[in-house]
């Protein structure tokens, strides 16, 4: 609860309208009628999102671009195994 108001914050409804979370644990939602409305407002748009926009997996040709690059062989400037595109592998030239 924030200190201007005798509500919930922003913050505060919405992590009580996330799933799994009992919003009733909170002592202010179980006396306030006005924030529970509001958290379940907010539980309503979360599931017609979910609804709305359903996880598609992704097409097979990207799983086996991933499975193709993580079994093609790794080879650096030196020739020897090593990780190949990331910047934390590359050797660094060093500073004045």
């Amino acid at each position: 609860m924030t200190n201007a108001s005798a509500h919930l914050s922003l913050e505060e409804l919405v992590a009580a309208s996330r799933p799994g979370v009992a919003g009733l644990a909170n002592p202010h939602l179980q006396q306030c009628p006005d924030c529970r409305a509001e958290v379940e407002q907010w539980r309503a748009t979360a599931r017609a999102v979910r609804q709305a926009a359903p996880i598609a997996a992704p097409p097979p040709y990207v799983l086996q671009g991933v499975l193709d690059e993580i079994d093609r062989p790794l080879r650096g400037a030196t020739g020897r195994r090593g990780r190949r595109g990331c910047c934390c592998w590359r050797r660094r030239p060093r500073r004045a």
